[in-house]
């Protein structure tokens, strides 16, 4: 820090905050920008893959283009349900864990045990 008092401290912080801001602000526009431009070019070039397909002019294995995203979806989709029901199971160990420690201790039942 500065050698300063208290209002060079905040002058430093709200100046770190406004870079930030304006860094942020930045950043997005480009990423929306690179966002956008990516997503036209990959739109034409699908659609003139398509065009020269339909007048068979090329042949194109959309499954290999896809790397079977196709097939490996269903798969997905089963394994995710499983996964899902995994992490529900865990979570509702873990909330009536924590319910019951906190229930243990707020009822007093550690004292009581020690007593006994």
């Amino acid at each position: 820090m500065h050698g300063g008092g208290l209002s060079d401290t905040i002058s430093v912080i709200g100046s770190s905050g406004l870079q930030g801001v304006i860094v942020g602000l930045v950043s997005r526009l480009i990423v929306d920008l690179t966002t956008q431009i990516i997503k036209w070019f990959l739109l034409i070039e699908f659609l003139i893959l398509k065009y020269l397909e339909s007048r068979d002019i090329i042949i194109v294995d959309w499954g290999r283009l896809t790397f079977g995203l196709m097939e490996f979806n269903q798969r997905v989709s089963e394994h995710t349900i499983s996964i899902f029901i995994a992490i529900l199971e865990t979570g509702a160990f873990g909330v009536g864990f924590l319910g019951g420690y906190f229930l243990s201790g707020k009822a007093g039942i550690t004292k009581y045990l020690k007593d006994i």
